[in-house]
């Protein structure tokens, strides 16, 4: 099944794509799509809500000890979803991400 997911690189437009996954896929299936974005050799999963339904993205689980660049959109989002499931927490006090986010419009991390 085609899977829309958003490309999120600090300082560059929004970028979209599909890519054609099984309904359940595996760490390696989502790792072929992921790690050419993220550009890592590990990656973070984040839980985060998508208009309103759950959805993945994946970061570089490194990336602020690289010194990549605070992805403001990206934790934004994150921090968005920490706040609906914590009414009353300050979402700034989560780490922010840095660098490329991959965020999936579907829950694709069983």
């Amino acid at each position: 099944m085609k899977v829309r997911y958003r490309v999120y690189e600090p300082g560059q437009p929004e970028r979209s794509a599909e890519a054609e996954l099984p309904p359940r896929p595996g760490l390696d299936q989502l790792k072929a799509v992921i790690m050419p974005l993220l550009g890592c050799e590990q990656m973070e999963h984040v839980w985060v809500l998508w208009e309103g339904r759950q959805a993945d993205m994946f970061v570089d689980e490194t990336g602020v000890l690289k010194g990549l660049p605070e992805n403001q959109v990206a934790s934004a989002i994150y921090r968005a979803a920490f706040l609906r499931r914590n009414p009353g927490a300050n979402p700034n006090a989560l780490p922010a991400i840095h660098g490329t986010a991959v965020l999936f419009e579907s829950q694709v991390w069983w």
